[in-house]
């Protein structure tokens, strides 16, 4: 299961290393788009969205602003550099390849 998290920083002078430590927690993360994480546990697992707002909701002030959604890498298209694709199209499989 793959997850994008999309945010916009609307605080200045607010350290966001622990948002930053966090999101790269997940043993699968892709960090192409500024603004832009997709995050995953390598496996079928379900990734509990909600638990991720509220602890994402610890990192942010209150003028911030998050999208968090699952995504299915097979429905993407866009203008990416090839590695981002080619990390995609591998944790896709990691993420379904077990039953």
């Amino acid at each position: 299961m793959l997850i994008m998290i999309i945010y916009e920083i609307n605080t200045i002078n607010h350290n966001y290393d622990l948002l930053y430590s966090y999101l790269k927690s997940y043993k699968v993360w892709w960090h192409y788009l500024s603004n832009v994480w997709i995050v995953g546990n390598g496996n079928k697992d379900l990734i509990n969205i909600d638990d991720i707002c509220k602890t994402i909701k610890l990192y942010l002030e209150e003028e911030d602003k998050v999208f968090i959604c699952e995504i299915n890498p097979k429905q993407c298209n866009g203008w990416l550099p090839k590695k981002a694709w080619e990390w995609l199209k591998t944790n896709e499989v990691n993420s379904n390849s077990l039953t």
